[in-house]
């Protein structure tokens, strides 16, 4: 039977992390082991856990294949098999106490990590509100006769784990000394109601450190930095913001300047008095340290300097002059961005003068024409205006940066609604540049009114997502024309890699020849189908590849609805982080595919909400 208790009170307040052996399991490799465990030496090992974390079953029951599938998600929300748990082997249980108060330092010590709340139900959203700190310590006594490891192995599962949804913990311990004196064991289980597969790995690091002298040997099974965190080589960087090859006096002094104000950051970042221009800001050689470093200092430039740096490019060039090379490039490509002329907003639909305007943000690559069914079902007297991405107009270069996106949009909400609550409507990735114009909004002292995002994921809260691949890229586009016609192109991944390794042109072609399949060309199109179709690709592909990070809370509402197409699995769990992003979030499921909300009969449903929530007559 598993009983929980608090941590031990003469737990070492100075611990320094073990040397011992460590064995890891993927989620799968866990289930696989659970399986092959006695029915009833699992059942005791999953039985009963005491106090405070059980009211998910009352609260919604799930029936057994929801609760596998909903786990499953939860545990590998990428497919990618990171370790949702983990095992580790200790001496003695002193060092596995001195490990357990590291642990809650380098949790106590990173509070951005844990910040990003929360998951939901597939059958009935929910928003959570508060996340507990402190790490939930559970004390195990396997029953004898049976493989102690397979039981422990069997808590991966998570089955019998009930958590209070109202204060999800970020992480369990549980502690066991397996029959036959054993060496101790702590297994640690990634909270299934919270967005933590990628911390767990990062507080582990982080308490390893607190001793140098430990190493990783406890953590050895601990997979790799994320691809996002590993040094990219710079003609990668490069590709993401061209720096120009042209320098005036002006853009010297704007390096310059740039240096000296990344270097007062780094300081402030690493605790130094000053730190040169050429200092390595990450000071250690380990590796999992300078991962920790480079995301705060990647997190002071956002905050400070409103830009959102990758990880690679800090990895890769780590002194403050490697970082203004980088972002200077980005400065000067906003520099020629704005000396364009300006898109305008794209009236939808005039409606009536006494009405508040709505503002319409489509997703990566579509046009302001993507709302006009839901423009028809808000009725003729409502005002609505598209704000389209940069881009669409040949004329115009695709934008790199949701932040720019967002105050470019911002002027034109401004000028056509001065006065009162803003009304925005988002699909998709124009969710994220909602969030960011509202966000300037409130900067202002302007409020809005409750966001409406339509089957939007969340935008990340931590530089750690890493850029989408060539063949993400053509694979999501694939993927969104199928839905948009509701063919199947049945196409296997060598088709999808070969299109992703070619050209500009060549893909053009590619969508081109999928699009005119599937009768989703414009009528006009004709002789002249690429060059009609080649600003939406392009806008497409810069969108998908932008590399933001959301800046803090809004202090506002929203409203987001999730596409559910009604398989087994339930609606896409991602979408719910939205709850750590706004402070008010509402969750509805529809049900449709990404496409199908801004089509006939959703739009109807939506727009009754909205007609509701801003209180249209």
């Amino acid at each position: 039977m598993l009983h929980e208790q608090e941590r031990p009170k003469d737990a070492p307040t100075t611990p320094s992390p073990n040397h011992a052996e460590s064995a890891g399991d993927t989620p799968g490799a866990a289930s696989h082991r659970a399986a092959r465990a006695p029915e009833a030496g699992t059942r005791d090992a999953i039985a009963v856990l005491a106090g405070g974390i059980g009211k998910l079953e009352s609260t919604a029951p799930l029936e057994e294949m929801q609760r596998s599938r909903l786990m499953a998600s939860l545990l590998d929300p990428g497919g990618e098999g990171r370790p949702s748990s983990l095992t580790l082997a200790f001496a003695s249980r002193a060092r596995l106490d001195a490990c357990l108060a590291s642990l809650q330092r380098a949790i106590d010590g990173n509070t951005a990590l844990r910040s990003g709340v929360a998951w939901a139900l597939p059958s009935r959203p929910m928003r959570f509100t508060l996340r507990e700190a402190t790490l939930r310590v559970h004390t195990a006594r396997p029953a004898a006769g049976i493989d102690g490891e397979a039981q422990l192995t069997a808590l991966a599962a998570l089955p019998g784990m009930q958590i209070d949804p109202q204060r999800p913990p970020l992480l369990h311990a549980v502690i066991a000394r397996l029959p036959g004196a054993r060496p101790w064991r702590l297994r640690l289980l990634a909270s299934p109601l919270a967005i933590g597969l990628d911390a767990l790995a990062t507080f582990l690091r982080e308490a390893v450190a607190d001793d140098p002298g430990a190493g990783l040997t406890a953590f050895q099974r601990i997979e790799p930095l994320p691809a996002a965190l590993r040094p990219a080589p710079w003609h990668e960087i490069e590709a993401r913001a061209p720096a120009s090859t042209e320098t005036g006096d002006a853009d010297v002094d704007t390096d310059t300047a740039l240096r000296a104000q990344l270097a007062a950051l780094a300081a402030e970042a690493t605790g130094l008095a000053s730190t040169g221009l050429h200092a390595d800001l990450l000071g250690s050689e380990a590796p999992e340290q300078r991962a920790l470093q480079a995301l705060r200092i990647a997190m002071q430039v956002r905050d400070r300097l409103d830009v959102s740096i990758p990880l690679g490019a800090l990895l890769a060039a780590p002194t403050p002059a490697g970082m203004a090379t980088y972002l200077s490039g980005v400065v000067q490509a906003r520099a020629r961005v704005t000396g364009q002329d300006e898109p305008a907003p794209i009236p939808i639909q005039a409606g009536r003068h006494a009405q508040p305007p709505v503002f319409c943000l489509p997703g990566a690559g579509a046009s302001a024409a993507s709302f006009v069914a839901l423009a028809t079902a808000l009725g003729p007297g409502v005002p609505i205006h598209g704000l389209q991405a940069r881009g669409l107009d040949p004329r115009q270069a695709p934008e790199t940066s949701v932040e720019d996106a967002a105050r470019r949009h911002l002027q034109s909400i401004l000028a056509l609604c001065p006065q009162g609550p803003v009304r925005l409507v988002a699909h998709s990735f124009g969710g994220w540049i909602a969030l960011e114009t509202a966000r300037q909004l409130e900067r202002l002292g302007r409020r809005c009114a409750p966001l409406v995002l339509l089957d939007s994921p969340p935008p990340p809260i931590l530089p750690l997502a890493p850029e989408p691949s060539p063949a993400d890229i053509v694979r999501t586009l694939v993927r969104l024309l199928e839905q948009s016609s509701g063919l199947s192109f049945q196409l296997d991944d060598a088709t999808i890699e070969a299109a992703a390794a070619s050209d500009f042109e060549a893909r053009l072609a590619f969508v081109g020849n999928l699009m005119r399949d599937a009768a989703l060309l414009p009528p006009a199109a004709g002789a002249h189908r690429d060059a009609a179709i080649a600003p939406m690709l392009q806008t497409f592909e810069a969108q998908l590849r932008s590399c933001h990070v959301a800046h803090g809370r809004l202090d506002g509402e929203a409203i987001v609805i999730v596409a559910h197409d009604g398989g087994e699995g339930g609606p896409m769990p991602g979408a719910f982080g939205w709850s750590a992003l706004v402070e008010h979030v509402e969750f509805a499921v529809m049900r449709g595919n990404h496409m199908s909300l801004l089509q006939e009969p959703a739009v109807r449903e939506i727009a009754l909400t909205m007609r509701e929530r801003w209180r249209i007559v």
